[in-house]
């Protein structure tokens, strides 16, 4: 008995918001029934509120969303995100074993590394 009533309510609030981002998705007609839901919604408070913040009070003002182009800006954000994470994990570990390396060495050996890569000290 509760699984068909959570099938119910579950059901018509992704019929609920169907019927208010629907313009936001697509240029198409919407469907009968999803106007008639979409009109007792924007009966409610809470229909309207989320209305407003979805930015789709007024169909007829609405401009749909590329959803194409916005899944594929992300995703170019997402692995430009990805990619830096990994460039500076690598940058580390590679850092921490020369770090590791140059620690094990005898000292004359730290000494000839040293005046290899640092610059000489600035006189004061």
């Amino acid at each position: 008995m509760f699984q068909f009533i959570g099938a119910a309510l579950g059901s018509f609030v992704v019929v609920s918001v169907v019927s208010l981002v629907w313009p936001l998705v697509t240029t198409a007609p919407m469907p009968a029934t999803v106007q008639t839901v979409r009109d007792i919604l924007m009966q409610t408070s809470a229909g309207k509120e989320a209305s407003v913040v979805l930015g789709v009070e007024d169909p007829t003002t609405v401009t749909p969303v590329n959803v194409q182009e916005f899944v594929s800006k992300k995703a170019t954000a997402i692995l430009g995100a990805a990619e830096n994470t990994v460039k500076q994990t690598v940058t580390t570990a590679v850092i921490t074993q020369v770090l590791t390396r140059f620690q094990e060495l005898p000292d004359d050996q730290k000494q000839v590394v040293r005046e290899s890569i640092c610059i000489t000290p600035m006189v004061e």
